[in-house]
């Protein structure tokens, strides 16, 4: 059974990279990109048996929980941990859409485009602050 510190996964590898407190919003989408302009396919391999092994779920778990605690410890906010199981769930998502599921609009976009569209969700994350609206729904 592999150790979270094994699993090469997108958000293991983020791990690594921000093993102490980020410092701004724009470190953790610098990390995305890097991801997003080159296939990790060591992680690729390893999230595929996350799916299917329980022993590589929980070892995947671990490793999403230190990430997650990292990040949080970056946000001014009393819903710090929600909001950093917010960014790692988009972190993954958008990783695996890419370079697993090879969904073609994220496969084929341009890195710099897409941290671009995240990066008013991920600083208003990270921000801590609250916008006090509601959520606007889209008609349709």
């Amino acid at each position: 059974m592999p150790t979270a510190a094994q699993l090469p996964g997108s958000c293991l590898t983020m791990t690594r990279s921000v093993e102490h407190r980020p410092k701004r919003p724009n470190q953790l989408l610098s990390i995305l990109a890097g991801q997003l302009a080159n296939a990790p396919e060591a992680s690729l391999a390893m999230l595929r048996s996350v799916l299917t092994n329980p022993e590589a779920a929980n070892a995947a778990s671990t490793g999403i929980a230190r990430y997650q605690k990292q990040i949080a410890r970056a946000i001014p906010s009393h819903d710090a941990q929600l909001r950093a199981a917010i960014i790692s769930a988009i972190t993954f998502g958008v990783t695996l859409s890419r370079h697993l599921i090879k969904s073609p609009e994220l496969a084929d976009a341009d890195p710099d485009e897409v941290i671009a569209l995240l990066r008013p969700a991920v600083l208003c994350l990270v921000d801590g602050s609250d916008s006090g609206s509601q959520p606007r729904v889209a008609e349709g």
